[in-house]
């Protein structure tokens, strides 16, 4: 579609960090993966679960040669509003 493809487009305007959360790095990404690779975005955090935290770092570093790699446990995400946010 349109919008998917400007979307697209707009990941090689990117600069800074770049958080990617619940992605396997499959192959089937890896149109988005190259326009990352295209970008002025240094950093590239990445969840995993522990388990897997070997495979992705050496899938992280196939993918995005060229970018700072930093993984983070997947299991310590939290989509909860802090207490003091909410209460503002």
């Amino acid at each position: 579609s349109e919008y998917l493809q400007n979307c697209l487009n707009k990941l090689c305007e990117l600069s800074g960090n770049m958080v990617i959360i619940g992605s396997s790095l499959a192959d089937n990404d890896n149109h988005i993966f190259s326009r990352i690779n295209n970008s002025e975005i240094s950093k590239v955090y990445i969840s995993a679960l522990q388990k897997e935290e070997e495979h992705i770092q050496k899938k992280a570093e196939q993918i995005f040669p060229n970018k700072e790699i930093c993984l983070f446990d997947a299991e310590t995400i939290s989509y909860e509003m802090p207490e003091e946010a909410e209460a503002n």
